[in-house]
């Protein structure tokens, strides 16, 4: 078992200033480590789900004038980082990897 978990993430940055469809695309994967402080293993899906998210969220800042939409986290296996290729650029948050991908 490995001893990271990792999930997809899509979603699109808008301007909060009017109402648009147009916006940057994101797309990312996050492999964050399975053990949480002090080596306890974290229960289930939703708390790395969260946990996830909230990293992202803190890597994109969208800023005061923008607002993520249409967002979208799952959970996929380790080879999906092969099938995605090369990514465009890496963030690392602490124990976290993000790897971005051109949309």
């Amino acid at each position: 078992m490995s001893d990271y978990a990792f999930f997809e993430y899509r979603a699109k940055i808008t301007d909060t200033s009017h109402e648009t469809k147009e916006g940057q695309r994101v797309h990312c994967l996050l492999k964050i480590p399975v053990a949480a402080d002090y080596g306890r293993r974290q229960r289930d899906d939703v708390e790395l789900k969260q946990d996830g998210g909230d990293m992202i969220l803190f890597t994109l800042n969208p800023g005061p004038h923008h607002k993520i939409s249409h967002s979208d986290i799952w959970k996929v296996n380790e080879n999906r980082i092969s099938e995605l290729g090369e990514a465009s650029n890496l963030a690392r948050v602490g124990d976290c990897s993000l790897y971005f991908y051109a949309s």
